[in-house]
Formats: C-alpha cells, sequence, structure tokens
C-alpha cells in the first residue's frame, strides 16, 4: 500500500531542498478550514525563510513554479504570507479510492518504524464490592483502546487485575472467616443440614411476619394511648 499523502509532499520537498542546497524542513501538509482554499495546503516557505533570508511568499512563489506542472496537482495556489495552496487532480482521488478498496478492512493500519509493546490495563473492579455497569462499560472502552493501538501497528497486552491482594482484602477474608465460624453460623448450618435448603428463605419470610405482626401491635398501643389521653 502506498502512502499517498506522502506521494502528494514528495515533489514539495523536491523543489524546497533545491532552493536551499538540500535542506528541507518537513513539508506539513494540513487540510485548510476553508474549503475554497484547496484539499491542502503548506506552510514550509514560511519555514524555510530564515534560512534563505529571503520574504516567505517569493520562497512560495519559487516552489510552485516547480511543482505546477502535471502529477497530482490540478492548481497550485500561493496565498496570504506565503503558504501554497493545492488542488488535487482526479487521478489522485481514483487511486485514493482503488487503495482503499483493495485494502477493505485494513486500510489506515499503521506501519511504525519500531513496534512497540503496550499494557492496557482494564477495568480493575473493586473485589469486596459489586460489580457495576460501570465496571463493564470500562471494559469495553479498554478492549476498544487496544484494538486501536494493535491497528496502529504495535503490540498490545489487555491484563484484568483481579485485584486480589492488599489490606482491604485481607480484612474481607478475615470478616467472612469470623462470619461462617460464628457461633450462630454454626446453628444455622445445623438447621438447614436438618430443615433442608429452603430453611433460610421460610426464616426469612417468618420474621418479615412477625415485623409487620410487631408494627401493627405497636401501632393499636399507640392509638390506646391516645384515645385515653384525650378521654382523660
Amino acid at each position: 500500500m502506498t502512502d499517498l499523502i506522502a506521494r502528494l509532499s514528495a515533489p514539495i520537498a523536491g523543489a524546497a531542498a533545491s532552493l536551499a542546497d538540500g535542506v528541507s524542513p518537513e513539508v506539513g501538509l494540513e487540510r485548510p478550514a476553508d474549503a475554497s482554499h484547496g484539499d491542502f495546503a503548506t506552510s514550509v516557505a514560511l519555514r524555510l525563510a530564515p534560512v534563505l533570508r529571503r520574504a516567505p511568499r517569493q520562497i512560495a512563489e519559487d516552489i510552485a513554479a516547480r511543482i505546477r506542472d502535471g502529477g497530482d496537482y490540478a492548481a497550485v495556489e500561493v496565498a496570504g504570507a506565503g503558504f501554497v495552496n493545492l488542488r488535487l487532480a482526479p487521478a489522485w482521488f481514483h487511486d485514493a479510492v482503488a487503495e482503499i478498496a483493495a485494502a477493505g478492512d485494513r486500510y489506515g493500519e499503521g506501519r511504525p518504524t519500531a513496534r512497540r509493546n503496550v499494557l492496557v490495563e482494564l477495568v480493575s473492579a473493586n473485589p469486596t464490592g459489586e460489580v457495576t455497569v460501570a465496571s463493564a462499560r470500562n471494559g469495553a472502552y479498554g478492549d476498544s483502546v487496544g484494538r486501536l493501538v494493535e491497528f496502529a501497528g504495535h503490540d498490545v497486552v489487555r491484563e484484568y487485575y483481579f485485584n486480589d491482594a492488599g489490606g482491604q482484602v485481607d480484612k474481607f477474608g478475615a470478616s467472612v472467616r469470623a462470619r461462617r465460624l460464628s457461633p450462630r453460623a454454626a446453628v444455622l448450618r445445623d438447621r438447614r443440614r436438618r430443615h433442608g435448603a429452603g430453611f433460610l428463605l421460610r426464616r426469612r419470610r417468618h420474621r418479615g411476619w412477625l415485623r409487620r405482626c410487631g408494627r401493627g401491635r405497636e401501632r393499636e398501643a399507640d392509638a390506646d394511648q391516645q384515645g385515653r389521653a384525650l378521654h382523660a
């Protein structure tokens, strides 16, 4: 796959180097904020001005004269203090579309000069609390970041830290152990063995009924007390 932007930059870089005896700063093609100024623009003449000790606009005109004929440019214009505006020829767009179609899903894939090993840490949810929707969302975000870095041409390792060490986890384990070994827990385990798995559910329902009855008796007692106070 060819670099179509580099293909546009090469003639400009060559023209700038010929003016400066082989010394050429980065071309730096940019998309103009105003589409009427062309498809791309470069300020290379402004960066060459201190080297050549000439007005940037004059340098821009010399560069434009060297790259005007044919190639990927339909028009080359000098604007402002020394900008070179480029309008692309239809042939460049045809080549771009053909390259995109040929590359398919891999179009735009990065080819770094040096591949890097990148570690992306995902989520690291709190082990002593509930896993929230935000934790799941951050997992998707982290995986997407990993895919982008891979597409840029680097090697990615994804890690989800279980977070299963440290003071917080030690205290959580100690509290679970204490609950497990408490006399109350032993009684409940014994009752569950004797009465079956539904014992705890029946017990909770019974407790709820007792609480409701208790609140009802409290309300009746309050009403009786208020009635006695009115007749006193």
